[in-house]
């Protein structure tokens, strides 16, 4: 039969690399200008693919707004081809939700620019996560292509890839990657030889004959001379019909050659290095990255979105579309793969933190104003000095929980602009410079429930009132920062406090004790003793009669990598912490918590030696400190540990051991519990090595009798390692290299980038690790792990209303689900009205669940609606509840008529 090539012309376009954003903005102006004017001189150019997002159409018309109506009619004549994506991310390092809201913004682009290329194009993805087959089916997106990743286990370049909830697509690998055939020659002869070995390549690889030349690589632009050598081989071969072809036209085709019935089925992520460079160490570059893109999207999806969508149910018209938009975008700009991955040149990185600062920026403001219009506000008597706090649940099920806030009291202005004299400054005098402060304070729900807080500390503060009125006005307060007990927060909801300052003794809570040498000091609560004795730390579970000697232990070593990949060397150690820095005090006991600080200093040695095969004999002292927090209400200990970087060319992990040998973990992972195997090197036998996987809120390990789990906040690479007392999994800290690509490593084969020197990636200076520990009897998942996952990541929030006013709502409860395995993940308003809900959830099981989401606002009809938020059913609702039927892993979102 004869072979039909689809030469496809295309570019895969970073925005950032190995130059910065307006370093490769330029090329791409100078790239799209030319195309323009090509398309205009031959008619007979059949399209160009531009790489499958549309950021980079929005950064062109940044500076050549005047070219929109051109590039518009190219685009919806097919001959330039955008979407479907906002930007082609990284698709492990992300949220689930942050895939979503990538479509989202991409097909509001395409709309607007009257064209959409709807194929699930995902060429250079470092992994893909399991769940990716139903996320592009509900985006309606029918085939993923992409390059890296396919285990040799899959024999052919076209399966059937199946998500945890059975949910399979059409997976088409381009198994020489997106640009296999680049740079065509302007000679007939040549230009058909190199086109011929891409076709023989592809002999007994595909279950068809219809095979993609991708004639496009990394920041290349349109060869023009395509047309001309393309019309001189027509008919000039009897086994070729060559085309020039679009993505969707090949993927047409493909599919009229294919059985699908007999393609092979793979479940699970793909994240393998059988056949190409995966890079998975980049899974840590940077570790700070993760960090800021964790909190900063834990942000929008957990309390901006929630939140300004419950203001408008609650009533307020003014929805800040845009505002969120603006704030997603900027998230957005920060997730393709050589951003977030860490993987680029250090003036990238700063960039990505500018737009990460600026995200948070528009969403705390954001987010108070949202809490603030919720709760609403009736003024009292001017003479009234109560104070109100509300405290706030994201989560769709009752939450008590300690917290900690700080409180106002007292504010006066301090000093101001006088208008009638000039704008002279004018200063008051605080009167309650000289007051005492309370000696305890007291907490009150609208029941009359009231509870004790802890005041942590007591201080005269000071703040702005600000106007667009007038400018700014400078008040002093007095502050106090309590810990308390908020008992029964209402599901996706709230619940108001009155805080009542006691005066007479003082108990105010004085510093920890100070700090000592004692290596036995201890902690405990119900449910675990936790005991720091000769330089380790022990956990007893009370609970399991269960010890786990020698946790949340700090190890160092050597790493020779680079930015793309983890290397060892040989005759390496482990270095751990110090003994003689140590020095432990405790905190407690007290009703509230328990908490223990240890510090010191691991002696680590500067870097390498010049030929990268030791570390060097000189060492620098790297201080730390390690904060271990017990809680009432939670079977959980929390750890905050404070590192000072000083050293090079190392990896630092933390290990918690359990008291059982197993060869698998699950970690939680989008919208999925995966199931990962050990990684062993007599498995490995393709271009790279190595031994960690991803994870998002916690990772597990059990052998069926016990298991612990352990959470983390912006922490995604772990490891299963064997020791000699049981398993025990390794969560890394931070990795610390000085190049973007080296060119020879034991890890890996040949290079990944470009040697170029990226000294910020030795990431100097002090970090902040925050992670928790859980053990339990069984999986994670009969344990409700992932729902204790979610309450460590997402705490209470407390938000102080304006002086003199207290709460028009004391407490509210606006959506509740029963279904203790339905995970919600998202609650927004819908993308073109306001007058539509989107409710998300997952079902964290392997089985078909039932339940009941309760709404607390007035619903005019519920229907399922797919990712794009396009309606699929009506669902019976009853006195403003309805029931929702989901199979094991499935995601069932959910659109909700709010129109008043």
């Amino acid at each position: 039969m004869k072979k039909i090539l689809h030469v496809i012309s295309h570019t895969h376009w970073d925005r950032e690399w190995y130059l910065s954003f307006e370093d490769f903005r330029i090329r791409l102006v100078d790239m799209i200008d030319r195309l323009l004017n090509y398309l205009d001189r031959d008619q007979t150019y059949r399209a160009f693919m531009l790489d499958g997002h549309t950021a980079l159409i929005l950064d062109y018309l940044e500076i050549k707004p005047y070219k929109k109506e051109l590039l518009k009619k190219y685009i919806r004549e097919q001959r330039i081809l955008i979407g479907p994506w906002y930007i082609l991310p990284d698709e492990v390092l992300i949220s689930g939700e942050s895939h979503i809201r990538n479509f989202l913004m991409g097909a509001s682009i395409c709309r607007e620019m009257g064209g959409c290329m709807n194929t699930g194009y995902l060429p250079d993805a470092f992994g893909h996560p399991s769940q990716m087959p139903q996320i592009l089916k509900k985006l309606g997106l029918n085939e993923i292509v992409f390059w890296r990743g396919m285990p040799d286990s899959i024999k052919k370049n076209e399966f059937l890839w199946e998500a945890p909830d059975g949910e399979s697509l059409l997976a088409i690998n381009l198994p020489y990657g997106y640009g296999n055939c680049p740079h065509l020659p302007n000679e007939k002869e040549a230009f058909l030889q190199r086109i011929q070995a891409v076709a023989d390549a592809y002999e007994n690889k595909s279950w068809s004959d219809v095979i993609p030349i991708m004639n496009g690589r990394d920041h290349l632009e349109a060869q023009e001379c395509i047309t001309d050598m393309l019309a001189s081989l027509k008919d000039e071969t009897e086994d070729y019909e060559i085309i020039h072809s679009t993505l969707p036209d090949f993927v047409r085709q493909l599919r009229e050659q294919l059985d699908l019935e007999k393609l092979q089925h793979y479940k699970g992520e793909m994240r393998s290095s059988d056949r190409t460079l995966l890079l998975g160490g980049t899974l840590s570059t940077r570790i700070y990255l993760k960090q800021h893109n964790e909190e900063v999207t834990r942000l929008y999806e957990r309390w901006v979105e929630p939140f300004t969508a419950a203001a408008r149910l609650l009533g307020l018209r003014n929805y800040p579309r845009d505002l969120i938009r603006q704030g997603w975008r900027y998230i957005l700009q920060n997730h393709p793969h050589d951003s977030i991955c860490g993987c680029s040149i250090d003036e990238v990185h700063q960039e990505m933190e500018v737009r990460f600062l600026k995200a948070r920026q528009i969403g705390r403001e954001l987010c108070s104003r949202a809490l603030q219009a919720v709760t609403g506000a009736r003024i009292t008597d001017v003479n009234d000095d109560d104070v109100w706090i509300t405290v706030f649940n994201p989560l769709a099920y009752n939450r008590s929980a300690i917290m900690t806030c700080t409180v106002e009291f007292y504010p006066q202005l301090h000093n101001h602009l006088n208008y009638q004299h000039m704008n002279q400054r004018e200063y008051y005098p605080y009167a309650k410079e000289n007051a005492d402060f309370p000696s305890s304070v007291t907490l009150e729900d609208s029941r009359g429930n009231r509870c004790e807080a802890v005041v942590n500390r007591a201080y005269i503060g000071q703040g702005l009132w600000l106007s667009t009125q007038e400018q700014p006005k400078e008040y002093k307060c007095h502050c106090y920062e309590i810990t308390f007990t908020a008992d029964q927060v209402p599901a996706f909801g709230f619940k108001s406090y009155r805080v009542i300052p006691r005066y007479g003794t003082q108990t105010v809570q004085t510093e920890p004790e100070a700090a000592s040498d004692d290596m036995g000091c201890f902690i405990e609560d119900e449910y675990y003793r936790v005991e720091f004795l000769d330089g380790k730390l022990n956990i007893y579970d009370k609970v399991l009669h269960q010890n786990y000697e020698d946790c949340a232990r700090l190890i160092d070593s050597a790493d020779a990598g680079d930015e793309y990949t983890y290397s060892y060397i040989e005759n390496d150690r482990d270095i751990r912490i110090d003994p003689s820095s140590l020095k432990i005090c405790a905190d407690g006991p007290t009703d509230i918590g328990r908490s223990l600080t240890i510090s010191g200093s691991m002696n680590l040695p500067k870097g390498l030696t010049a030929d990268e095969k030791s570390r060097r004999q000189e060492t620098i002292a790297c201080a730390f400190t390690m904060k271990v927090v017990l809680q009432s209400f939670a079977k959980r200990i929390d750890f905050t540990v404070t590192f000072d970087n000083q050293a090079e060319d190392h990896r630092l992990r933390v290990l918690f051991p359990a008291a059982f040998y197993t060869d698998h973990s699950w970690a939680q992972n989008a919208f999925s519990v995966d199931r990962h195997m050990i990684r062993r090197l007599s498995d490995m036998h393709g271009t790279e090595i190595f031994y960690t996987d991803c994870q998002k809120e916690f990772v597990s390990i059990d052998d069926g009798h016990t298991g612990i789990s352990i959470f983390n906040k912006g922490l995604p690479e772990y490891e299963l390692v064997q020791t000699d007392s049981g398993s025990a999994l390794a969560l890394t800290l931070v990795r610390c290299v000085e190049y973007l690509s080296k060119a020879k490593m034991p890890t890996r084969t040949g290079d990944a980038g470009w040697n170029l020197e990226t000294p910020m990636a030795q990431c100097r200076g002090i970090h902040e690790f925050e992670f928790a520990f859980t053990s339990h009897a069984g999986t994670a998942l009969k344990n409700h792990v992932p729902r204790m996952a979610q309450e460590y990541s997402n705490p209470l929030k407390a938000h102080q209303l304006p002086d003199h006013c207290r709460p028009a709502r004391e407490e509210c409860s606006l959506i509740r689900i029963d279904q203790e395995r339905f995970i919600l993940s998202a609650v927004k308003l819908a993308e073109l009205t306001d007058d539509d809900l989107i409710v998300r959830f997952y079902n964290c099981s392997d089985h078909m669940d039932t339940g009941t989401i309760q709404f607390g606002f007035p619903v005019t009809r519920v229907q399922l609606c797919d990712l794009k938020e396009d309606s699929i059913s009506e669902l019976d609702v009853r006195d403003n509840r309805v029931k929702v039927s989901a199979k094991g892993w499935e995601i069932v979102s959910l659109k909700i008529g709010i129109g008043q």
